[in-house]
């Protein structure tokens, strides 16, 4: 893959976040989007596929210094985290606990063999943006009832893994992309982040978050993982971002900006692409790798 086919992969997430910057808005909860005995029958493979990404490709590349200051973290899937989903990952401390919700995990793995069916078989890989935009702009009453199941609404077949060009997009969308989430919620331990509570400004807050992209991003390199498949990630968050066009005047928004702790903003995007463009020779002799399985 060549430095200008990781910079454009990386411009499509680009756009879609400009147009979409801020915090997670949903316009009903997701919570109860899938039922338990779907989450508990993922909650265990996630679970596993995480620690063994920690244990056997994190941890192993990391520098002494890092290992003893990560030395002890621990990774917990819980079913869902009620009103956070489907964007519960987060970093608590102390012990340091990095939490990535099976429901979450659940939503983009969907969203990811939604993406790979949809190119493998000819059809715009847009549709999938627009079921992540139905589900912050519509209430389940909107649709008739409760929300359908990503796969559902798109007509996926159930068996479109069977196909192994869907099978290897996916799984390479979904492993690449959760290792940069997991490698950032790690970065946060790594630095002694102390989350969003009282005493933090918004502006210490998006520092936090700045600096913990860069540790995932370093981590990425040092799996020789190759970093275009987060742009997906970054791409579902977008569609359901909080934008300009979400407010009634630009000093609602820009208020909503300053008291937001962690907005997807175009600046973020800005400077995640300003890294690998920079770097992008680095990046591309990595095409062919991947950074673990879960």
């Amino acid at each position: 893959m060549s430095a200008q086919r990781t910079a454009a992969g990386i411009a499509i997430v680009v756009a879609a976040t400009l147009i979409l910057p801020g915090g997670v808005a949903r316009a009903a909860n997701v919570d109860n989007l899938y039922d338990e005995a779907t989450l508990k029958y993922w909650q265990s493979r996630y679970s596993s596929g995480l620690n063994n990404n920690l244990e056997n490709v994190l941890v192993p590349r990391l520098n002494a210094e890092e290992r003893q200051r990560l030395a002890g973290v621990e990774i917990e899937v819980p079913l869902l985290v009620e009103g956070q989903e489907p964007f519960a990952y987060y970093t608590t401390g102390t012990p340091w606990v990095v939490t990535m919700s099976a429901a979450s995990l659940k939503f983009f793995d969907d969203f990811c063999v939604a993406i790979a069916w949809l190119q493998a078989n000819g059809y715009s890989i847009e549709t999938a943006s627009d079921y992540v935009s139905m589900v912050k702009y519509r209430t389940p009453a909107g649709v008739g009832g409760p929300y359908p199941l990503p796969l559902d609404a798109l007509q996926i077949p159930g068996n479109a893994l069977d196909d192994q060009r869907v099978n290897n997009i996916a799984n390479r969308i979904f492993n690449e992309a959760i290792y940069f989430v997991l490698a950032h919620e790690l970065g946060h331990a790594l630095h002694r982040h102390p989350g969003y509570g009282g005493g933090v400004t918004r502006a210490e807050a998006r520092a936090n978050e700045a600096e913990a992209d860069v540790f995932a991003l370093d981590m990425m390199q040092r799996a020789e993982a190759e970093p275009t498949s987060m742009a997906f990630w970054f791409l579902m968050a977008g569609h359901m971002a909080d934008g300009r066009g979400d407010f009634e005047s630009e000093s609602e928004y820009e208020k909503f900006l300053a008291e937001s702790t962690h907005p997807l903003t175009g600046d973020r995007i800005a400077a995640l692409a300003d890294r690998l463009v920079a770097e992008a020779d680095e990046f591309a002799r990595n095409e062919n790798q991947q950074a673990g399985s879960l």
